[in-house]
Parts: C-alpha cells; structure tokens; sequence
C-alpha cells in the first residue's frame, strides 16, 4: 500500500516531492532513528550519535577533521545523505605533524581550525619535561608530582634510557630524539583512542539502521521507508570505517619507523660507551687510574 500511495501522491503532485510525502514515509521510524539521522534540521551524524553515547563536543569536532563525518539534510532537503570529508590539512599518517600540535579540527558545518590546547605541541611539552626530570637526575634533585606521574603513564620505559644519558653525558644526543619518539607514542595512543571512538560511533550507527523500521505504536512498519535513507547512510559510514582503518594502519606504521631509528641511535651510543670503557681500562691499566681520568 505504501508504493500505491506514494504512486498516486506523485500524480497528484505533479512528479514534485513535498515535505509532508517525505514525513509521512518514515513516520513509522523509532525514536532513536528519528533522533539520529531523521533531525527536522539536519546536521552530523557524528554529532547526533556522539553526543547520545557522552562525547565532548571538542572531541567530535577532533573525530571529524580526522576522518571525516556522515552529513544529514533535513526534511525540506528530503533528508538527503552525503559525506563530508575530513579537514585537508590532516595526515594520520603523520605522527610528528600531530605531535607539533599542527592537527585540526572541523565543525558541524565544515569549517576547520587548528586545534587551540595549551598543550597542543606535544613534542615540545614532552621535550621541555624529560629536560626537566634528566637534570633533576644529574643533580639529585626531587620530582615534581606532575614529572612522576609522566614517568608512571609513559607509553615507553624512557626512565633508565634518561639514566644513562646522564651518566655517559649523552643528554643532548639522546634527549632531543626520546623526546620525539615519546611525543610520537603519545599521538599514536591519541590516534588510537580516537579511531576506536570514531568506529563505536559508526556501528552503533548501523545497530540503529538494521532497526529502522521497528514499528511506532499504531502504526505499521511500511511507515519507515528506510530504503529512501538507510542504504546511502550505510555507505557513506563504510567510508569513514575505511578511512578509519587506513589512518591507523598508517600511524602504526609511521611509529614503528620512529621507533626503529631510535633503537639505532641507541645501539649506536651504547656501542660507543662500550669503545670508552675499553679504552679507559686499558689507560688506567697502563698509566694508572689518575692518567686515565685526565685523559678522559
């Protein structure tokens, strides 16, 4: 009946769509549809969906420059689906350019902007902290609460590296590249989270569409024609998904190059502290302890 009817409403109207043809063909949808992506006015579905499942709206507009967003019409646009694209400026490959605080955000209606976090430059801050605690360890001095609580959530065991920069005096080698592959491993938990909220958000999406048409109190389930909605919303969260995937696919791998440079620059300090204490043994075997320190 519902195809009769909407024949005879599109003869009657002349082949032009009106609002209240629109309305009347998902009258039927459950709330949660309704509410997600059947807004009277349009918006996000990134927005809709995120702020049911508690996310901060900083923290969706962060999700949407990332990987972009699922952009709802409203009713006047007969709830027409398209996908918007996340902000230009954004590589997830890009560890270090996020780690520079050079990351953007986008707003419902598309405008991005480069996020403002006091903070933002990661690499600097973890730069200016691990300085501040390897001279605290030269001087034995005592941490602050803030630099033990870095140490204790640190995604890398950076404390006996910082040990033995000190005690070799290869601070201003090691430091600087620590400070990069820290900041680096800090993005790609960021990233991580991040995508994982972005993925959640999507599939609760689609939990919500396989129910689109769970009937409304007395009336019939042909009252949410989800065929005019669901399949092109459905799509265009697969975009995201894929998007998803490959960002994270390309963070991992762009940390594991980070990492593998550190571990050569380590190896390659240690190799040479190894040379040192080869040669000071050997001077303080032939000249005595005194020579040797000199020398040293």
């Amino acid at each position: 009946t519902l195809w009769s009817d909407l024949t005879k409403q599109d003869w009657a109207n002349k082949g032009v769509v009106s609002t209240s043809d629109v309305n009347d063909t998902i009258s039927g949808c459950n709330a949660d549809i309704k509410a997600v992506f059947l807004s009277a006015a349009g918006g996000s579905m990134l927005a809709n969906m995120g702020t049911k499942m508690g996310l901060p709206a900083d923290y969706i507009n962060l999700m949407r420059g990332m990987v972009g967003d699922v952009r709802l019409e409203g009713a006047t646009n007969s709830y027409a689906v398209s996908y918007q694209a996340p902000c230009p400026e954004n590589n997830g490959n890009d560890l270090g350019a996020i780690a520079e605080g050079k990351a953007y955000s986008q707003t419902t209606g598309g405008v991005c902007a480069q996020i403002t976090d006091t903070n933002r430059d990661l690499q600097t801050y973890v730069g200016n902290t691990i300085n501040s605690i390897a001279t605290k360890i030269e001087n034995k001095g005592t941490l602050t609460a803030t630099e033990t609580a870095f140490l204790d959530t640190n995604p890398l065991s950076i404390l006996p590296i910082l040990k033995n920069a000190v005690a070799t005096d290869t601070k201003d080698t090691v430091i600087p590249n620590l400070a990069s592959l820290t900041a680096r491993a800090y993005v790609l938990q960021l990233l991580s989270d991040l995508y994982q909220r972005v993925g959640a958000v999507a599939e609760k999406s689609n939990e919500l569409l396989t129910r689109s048409s769970g009937p409304v109190a007395g009336q019939g389930t042909e009252k949410c024609a989800d065929v005019a909605f669901a399949p092109q919303i459905g799509e265009n969260i697969s975009k995201m998904l894929k998007n998803v995937q490959y960002l994270k696919d390309g963070a991992k791998s762009s940390y594991v190059a980070s990492a593998q440079e550190m571990e050569v620059i380590l190896s390659y300090m240690n190799h040479m502290k190894q040379i040192e204490d080869q040669m000071t043994a050997e001077l303080t075997r032939r000249f005595g302890r005194d020579v040797a320190n000199r020398i040293k």
